[in-house]
């Protein structure tokens, strides 16, 4: 899948994505409203927007996090509804803010798998200790 976007933004996507992920971006003005948006929103379940509110007003998870200088910011493993997970990316550049979505399920659930497998462990160690 591809967008424009300047070169930077397309090279940092490519170097936090593997291939087959799935992906949303949305393109903030300086003042945090929503210039452009694509790719797979309705995935993350961001689709409708109001061009009189800034985006964090609307996306709840962009709250308090906007605007970003410097290096982007990052939220790993965020869920966004009852089976899914989202690793959420917040990049300056110019005078742009992208904010980019990037599918984690999968290695959210891993995750989870590996922390529910350390915690029977322990509780076997423990009750072996006891």
């Amino acid at each position: 899948m591809t967008f424009e976007a300047p070169l930077p933004i397309l090279q940092y996507l490519r170097s936090i994505s593997h291939q087959g992920t799935c992906y949303a971006y949305l393109k903030l003005d300086a003042n945090n409203f929503l210039i452009e948006s694509g790719s797979n929103l309705v995935y993350f379940d961001v689709t409708c927007f109001d061009s009189e509110k800034t985006i964090d007003q609307q996306v709840p998870a962009l709250s308090g996090l906007l605007p970003v200088k410097g290096q982007p910011v990052v939220i790993a493993n965020t869920q966004i509804d009852s089976s899914h997970f989202n690793d959420l990316h917040i990049y300056s550049h110019q005078s742009n803010q992208w904010v980019l979505l990037l599918d984690s399920t999968e290695s959210a659930t891993q995750l989870q798998i590996e922390q529910q497998i350390r915690l029977s462990n322990d509780i076997v160690n423990e009750k072996k200790s006891g």
